[in-house]
């Protein structure tokens, strides 16, 4: 059996917005919230996005902890296109139906520019096999992103597409997942 915690990012710097592949790093307060998220667990390997938000913590840990660092490039958070930057409240002023829409279904309603959520998933999924099947019987950490986390659950436990920006992912949340035979328990 392993244990796989997945640790959302702090708050970065820049303020509320569709944040997605923009690189913004962590606010002081971000990197409070990381190092309180994990101060009380160990682990064997540190995976991570490639995104300051994600990397820049993950290498300051694993150079504390002296742990291995993995850096997946397909675990960067989705890419919101023409919302990249933008607020909930600009984006709702000035067309609330497109975001009425995307927020119902972001399946079949994608920002303009952005990347659809299908591949989105279909980037994500086998870089999260990749990491069950190589750390089996490893205590993992994954720092990414809410929507990269959202996937992952969305899969693990089925929920249908229509509950995907229902699954609840605060700021530097640690969610623990025991793996044992493929299977999974929400620790």
């Amino acid at each position: 059996m392993s244990q796989i915690h997945l640790l959302r990012h702090g708050q970065a710097c820049g303020g509320n917005y569709y944040r997605g592949s923009t690189n913004d790093p962590l606010t002081e307060l971000g990197w409070q919230q990381m190092w309180n998220a994990v101060s009380q667990q160990q682990w064997d390997i540190v995976v991570s996005s490639p995104l300051l938000r994600c990397l820049q913590f993950a290498e300051q840990f694993c150079q504390k902890n002296q742990l291995p660092l993995h850096i997946e490039a397909d675990l960067q958070e989705y890419n919101f296109g023409d919302w990249e930057g933008k607020s909930s409240k600009t984006l709702f002023e000035q067309s609330p139906e497109t975001i009425t829409r995307f927020w119902q279904n972001p399946y079949e309603h994608h920002p303009p520019g952005a990347e659809p959520m299908n591949d989105f998933e279909q980037r994500v999924l086998p870089t999260w096999q990749k990491i069950r099947n190589e750390n089996f019987n490893k205590r993992t950490l994954v720092i990414i992103h809410g929507g990269v986390i959202r996937v992952i659950l969305r899969h693990i436990f089925q929920k249908p597409r229509e509950e995907f920006l229902k699954i609840e992912v605060p700021l530097a949340s640690l969610i623990a997942i025991q793996q044992q035979n493929n299977l999974f328990d929400n620790a």
